[in-house]
This record gives C-alpha cells, sequence and structure tokens, in this order.
C-alpha cells in the first residue's frame, strides 16, 4: 500500500519521499495501453510471471538520500533525495499497440519530463519539503529479453531539502 502524499518527515524520509513521486506520477500519467492494468512498479517486475501486466510500464526505485551540511545547532541540515525512474516498451504488444514500443517509450518520456517541470507540481512537491526537482535522462537502450525487444530509458530526479534531521 502507498502512503499518501505528505511533507516529509524525519521519520519517514524514504518512504514519504518515494509516495510523493509515486502518487504524483500515477495521478498525472496514464497508461497509453489501457487494457494494462498494473503499470508502475517499485522494482522490477517478474515479467514471466502469469499475473505480469505487461508493457509498457514504470519502475519507480527506492530513493537514496545525501544529509550534507548541518546547521550549526546540528538540528536541520541541507539533504538530497535522488530517485531513479526507469520507462520500459516493447514492440511485441496486442493489437493495433503492436510495434509502437519506441513511440510509446517517447510518449511516457515526453510526460515524465513535463510532469516534473510543471511549475504547479513544482510548488505542490516544493509544499512537501522536495524543492527544485531537477529530472534528467541517464541513458537509453534497446535490450533483447526473452525474444523481445525491451525499449528502456533510464531518468534520475533530484530534489533539495532543508529538513530536521536530529531532536
Amino acid at each position: 500500500m502507498v502512503n499518501a502524499s505528505a511533507v516529509l518527515s524525519q521519520s519517514s524520509l524514504f518512504t514519504q519521499a518515494w509516495a510523493n513521486v509515486y502518487n504524483l506520477i500515477s495521478s498525472n500519467i496514464t497508461n497509453p495501453i489501457p487494457e494494462v492494468n498494473k503499470f508502475i512498479y517499485k522494482r522490477e517486475p517478474d515479467v514471466k510471471a502469469m499475473d505480469f501486466g505487461g508493457y509498457p510500464l514504470i519502475i519507480i526505485f527506492p530513493v537514496s538520500i545525501d544529509i550534507g551540511d548541518r546547521s550549526v545547532s546540528y538540528t536541520s541540515g541541507y539533504t538530497k533525495l535522488e530517485c531513479n525512474i526507469e520507462l520500459r516498451s516493447s514492440d511485441r504488444l496486442n493489437g493495433k499497440h503492436n510495434g509502437r514500443g519506441a513511440e510509446y517509450l517517447d510518449l511516457l518520456s515526453d510526460s515524465l519530463i513535463d510532469l516534473f517541470n510543471d511549475v504547479s507540481n513544482q510548488n505542490q512537491l516544493r509544499q512537501y519539503l522536495m524543492a527544485r526537482p531537477k529530472i534528467e535522462v541517464i541513458d537509453t537502450s534497446i535490450i533483447d529479453a526473452y525474444s523481445e525487444r525491451i525499449f528502456v530509458r533510464r531518468f534520475r530526479v533530484t530534489f533539495d531539502t532543508r529538513i530536521v534531521i536530529s531532536s
């Protein structure tokens, strides 16, 4: 179960930061193939499992945190949050979607970039203490797995925050 979006706290940095990113993506990016049920994952899905929903998909990996310099009183510090997001799409899709893997990867990539560059989303994230989101493409590749061509694009999203880090 995913937490509701909320302000980061010292006791929930990892959990809440991930939930805020998940909720932003899940409420704003739709699957170009509406027949696919599960679309967003926290880890790489088991593509051979019977309940695998298929492509395209989004993987939001767990958040990493770098606590930087602390204040003189050691009660707050600049903290950088980093979240890696991976998009995958396949050319082997059903019906009218067959052969559109690269097209869907680009469509989802554009949506993801627009999402984090949108001023109202940036303001909302700032209210959650996740300021100045910066999104960058790490790499784009094509992998052949299980006789299927998978288009992959990886993003890194970083946020700055000044949060109380000790009591």
